[in-house]
């Protein structure tokens, strides 16, 4: 009973430990990319700077994403964790000393981008060596702590630390909130010495044919590369197309954003309080479905649903409803539909990452996350220009019914070899309702 409790204790203890290095990891990261968008914005070729910092965040990703995940499995979760974290750390750390203009910012956020390669990967395999008799309960509170992270490094620590001393008190706030992830890392490295998750052999970590392998024969895993990429797709668009939407639909300025952020918001907490209760292997592959259809419905119902609602008020004569009297039909669809967008982006993200984790190999599991982060960067560039051509030429609703299209077709694609597999097996057909 003893030795129960304690190692029940211990494994509380490295809990404790990975989650506090999420929620500074993620303060830490964005304190950091605050005070590069700061400097690269202030010089003569603003654009250009920061879209310079924007693309050293991503290219890395393409390049050495697979590479990082290779190296994360050769290591074995636990030290690649720590490994990683140093790796991040070093960027801002040396950056500190030589604040200088847009080339410094986007050469401090390449390398700190490479260093991730190993990190993040490695952070996703860490939910199978500490929650491994629930990942939804994990990954929903690694998405928790990275959005209150968030806020805190960019809502709170940002603002407040560039009036105290500009760019170089953030980048040393964001060297503190950092250096507290490689403690945390370091210190649960060691409590983990020993465990399953071991390092594996170079010849097998840097193999990826069994990788390969692993998502020929596991179509949850397809599932999943598909509803998260499309995931980020979706929200990547969004920041695009809802400023004009608000503004062009909606008629309503910078302030109508929390018209829809507030249930769009709901909608996410709903989506992470229910994962963390109830998201299982059993459930993640129903859960990414209704996932990409809510997407569908909602960019298809923000796209013209409320010109049919519009239309049926006129002809009821629902004064209450009816243009210029409070709720316009527009307003009421756009909030219904944040809603299921917020729920909708909560269950494909978290159902995918429960598949992933559910099902990888434990010595691939770093390879698989990082091909999940590879595609995802590869696959969603070109859609998210066409995305911005396509609000410039046809406006917000062209770009959210292809977006609502593309989902429930990208459905349809998934759902194809789970029909041909029920009938080449000879299951019953449903028969047609009777009339």
């Amino acid at each position: 009973m003893t030795g129960a409790t304690g190692e029940h204790r211990a494994l509380m203890t490295q809990r404790g430990l990975y989650y506090t290095a999420r929620f500074f990891g993620q303060s830490g990261q964005n304190l950091m990319l605050a005070a590069l968008i700061v400097v690269a914005g202030k010089s003569s070729d603003s654009a250009v700077g920061l879209s310079s910092v924007l693309v050293a965040t991503v290219l890395p990703g393409v390049i050495f994403g697979l590479l990082g995940g290779a190296v994360a499995d050769r290591l074995g979760p636990p030290r690649a964790y720590a490994v990683g974290a140093v790796l991040r750390l070093l960027p801002p750390l040396v950056g500190a000393f030589f604040i200088g203009g847009p080339t410094w910012a986007w050469m401090v956020a390449a390398v700190y981008a490479t260093g991730s390669q190993v990190f993040a990967p490695a952070e996703m395999a860490m939910v199978r060596v500490l929650q491994s008799n629930h990942a939804g309960r994990g990954h929903a509170a690694l998405v928790a702590l990275q959005y209150s992270g968030n806020g805190l490094g960019a809502v709170v620590l940002a603002p407040a630390l560039y009036f105290l001393g500009g760019p170089a008190a953030m980048m040393a706030g964001a060297v503190a909130n950092l250096a507290l992830v490689v403690v945390f890392s370091i210190a649960l490295a060691l409590a983990l010495r020993g465990s399953p998750a071991a390092p594996k052999p170079a010849q097998h970590a840097f193999s990826f044919a069994e990788t390969c392998r692993f998502f020929q024969r596991e179509h949850l895993a397809r599932y999943a590369i598909a509803a998260f990429s499309f995931k980020v797709l979706v929200v990547k668009t969004a920041v695009v197309v809802v400023p004009l939407y608000l503004s062009q639909d909606l008629r309503l300025g910078a302030g109508g954003i929390a018209l829809l952020a507030v249930p769009g918001i709901a909608g996410v907490l709903l989506g992470l309080g229910w994962a963390a209760r109830s998201l299982t292997m059993a459930v993640a592959g129903q859960t990414m479905r209704l996932s990409l259809v809510g997407m569908g419905v909602a960019g298809l119902a923000l796209a013209g649903l409320d010109l049919g609602v519009t239309e049926a008020v006129e002809v009821s004569r629902l004064t209450g409803l009816a243009p210029g009297h409070g709720i316009t039909p527009t307003v009421l669809v756009a909030v219904v539909a944040a809603f299921i967008f917020g729920l909708s982006v909560a269950g494909s993200l978290l159902g995918a990452r429960v598949a992933l984790t559910e099902t990888a190999p434990s010595g691939q599991q770093a390879r698989v996350f990082a091909v999940k982060f590879t595609l995802t960067e590869a696959v969603i560039a070109l859609p998210l220009m066409a995305a911005g051509f396509g609000t410039d030429v046809g406006g917000p609703r062209l770009t959210l019914a292809v977006v609502g299209a593309l989902a429930l077709t990208t459905v349809a694609l998934l759902e194809l070899p789970r029909l041909r597999e029920r009938l080449a097996l000879g299951a019953p057909v449903p028969e047609p309702l009777a009339p």
